[in-house]
């Protein structure tokens, strides 16, 4: 009986350790926002640290690196409508 209890608990343990070596999702999203940011220009193959997103998530990254590239983002980072109408070419 001793036996099967230490047996159980080593395999809950291997079980959790295993588990714990997989990235979390939000290390998952850090480290495909990376490979977004490092993928060469022209380049739009889904790099594979952003395989574990969401579709929706993996699209947002892609989308915020596009609106940084065109230069419509602030100091802190976030979205500036006013640097985008003024990038925009009037008609």
């Amino acid at each position: 009986m001793n036996h099967t209890r230490t047996a159980a608990a080593l395999t809950t343990l291997l079980l959790l350790t295993a588990c714990s070596s997989q990235p979390t999702y939000d290390e998952s999203v850090q480290a495909c926002a990376k490979a977004i940011k490092a993928r060469p220009a022209g380049d739009k193959t889904k790099p594979k640290p952003c395989e574990p997103l969401k579709d929706d998530d993996y699209t947002l990254i892609v989308t915020s690196k596009a609106i940084d590239d065109l230069g419509w983002t602030d100091e802190n980072g976030d979205f500036d409508e006013n640097k985008m109408i003024q990038s925009t070419p009037s008609p």
